[in-house]
């Protein structure tokens, strides 16, 4: 094996041109597929931080069954202690309490349904960016009138129901024990957070008025999480236990369809390494297959000489493995160098800033995945494997048929 290695070795430095023209390709494409998977992943990773950070968590908790069918009297019953808990966890930013409800609002004659969230202020700007959605007014602010609350509505219920900041608003509603709900707010808000939805129903108040409001004392009925990293969704949940009578809930539960139109998007960075391998292997092949061809009367020789046919097929396998790999690995290495360098400088493609949910997107930053090494791997192998049909040529021939094709040639 030693020797098939050393003269695929001295083989790579007969044709110094052609190998430098292979090795360049396999550097190429290398470095291509390892920024190309870096820049994507990056992207997927701001998407889900966009999706996750605007309103939803990273992780929530919840009564058992109120995701799949939300009810006011689904509650998490002790949320003090939850919130306790979830503080003392490395992997956790911070966490906020809500209250949700259906209910009624009115502006003089004008009526609408609407999401009603109860929740504490600091605590929304610490989890998620509700708070910088707010365009117009204050989150959850002060009032004028003496004995008003505060109320924030999204920009398309502000819009249904025609009200301006300072107008009073009548919510009606049912409470926990089956009493009427009802009280009068005051407009101090208004959300434009990018999503049609969001904005045509949401209406915020304060997590104690809404507690009051509903009859509910101290239960709430979601505990939203932000973690460190949404990365951390599987971590968190594998190492931490809800208490009884409450489930932990990843974000790619809470948003089920975010994880597959990332996956149907990341198919095209397979079509892509796809026609890389196809190029790498169809490069490679050739320069192996005009190797064997210019080297046809030294095989014979070799053949006459006892050299087995296996060792003949290792030589030519290790010098097409020996030029991808040397490809592979510095197009990796420029790749992995690139991903690094623009991760802290950011891609910008465009002049305006793009805001969604409350925050802002001006660059794109690549990041190091293990998608970064298994690709570069996959052509490895490819270039590698793309050696073996012109050594099975090699090492089929007889020393008289190699003689008589080289007199011909």
């Amino acid at each position: 094996m030693a020797s098939s290695l050393q003269l695929g070795m001295r083989g790579l430095g007969r044709r110094k041109g052609r190998t430098a023209l292979t090795v360049g390709m396999l550097l190429v494409s290398t470095w291509m597929i390892v920024f190309a998977a870096g820049l994507n992943e990056g992207s997927y990773a701001d998407m889900i931080r966009m999706a996750t950070g605007t309103f939803t968590g990273q992780a929530q908790i919840q009564h058992p069954g109120y995701q799949k069918s939300p009810s006011l009297f689904e509650t998490v019953d002790e949320p003090a202690a939850i919130l306790a808990a979830l503080k003392l966890r490395p992997e956790v930013v911070a966490a906020a309490p809500r209250i949700e409800t259906g209910a009624l609002l009115s502006v003089g004659n004008r009526t609408s349904g609407a999401l009603i969230v109860g929740v504490e202020a600091e605590a929304e700007r610490a989890t998620s960016t509700v708070a910088g959605m707010v365009k117009e007014g204050t989150f959850l602010g002060p009032v004028k009138g003496a004995d008003a609350r505060p109320i924030v509505l999204g920009k398309g219920l502000a819009q249904r129901l025609r009200a301006k900041l300072g107008d009073e608003i009548t919510l009606l509603g049912q409470a926990a024990d089956g009493s009427i709900a009802a009280e009068l707010y005051e407009l101090v808000g208004v959300i434009t957070s990018g999503q049609s939805e969001l904005d045509a129903n949401l209406a915020l108040l304060r997590l104690g008025d809404a507690a009051e409001l509903l009859e509910l004392g101290e239960r709430v009925h979601r505990i939203a999480v932000r973690l460190r990293n949404p990365a951390l969704g599987d971590a968190f949940l594998a190492g931490y236990q809800p208490p009884e009578g409450t489930v932990a809930l990843h974000w790619r539960s809470l948003l089920p369809s975010l994880e597959p139109s990332i996956q149907t998007d990341r198919a095209g960075t397979v079509v892509f390494l796809f026609v890389i391998l196809v190029v790498a292997a169809l490069g490679v092949a050739n320069a192996m297959l005009m190797t064997v061809m210019e080297r046809r009367r030294e095989i014979g020789v070799l053949l006459a000489l006892g050299t087995t046919p296996g060792r003949v097929l290792a030589t030519i396998v290790w010098e097409s493995t020996l030029q991808s790999l040397v490809g592979v690995v510095i197009g990796t290495a420029l790749g992995l160098l690139s991903v690094w360098y623009f991760h802290d400088v950011g891609i910008r493609f465009t002049d305006h800033p793009i805001e969604f949910g409350g925050a802002t997107f001006d660059v794109v930053r690549p990041i190091v995945t293990w998608r970064s090494f298994v690709y570069p791997l996959v052509i490895l192998a490819t270039g590698a494997l793309a050696g073996v049909w012109p050594a099975l040529r090699a090492a089929r021939m007889t020393p008289m048929q190699a003689m008589r094709a080289e007199g011909r040639g």
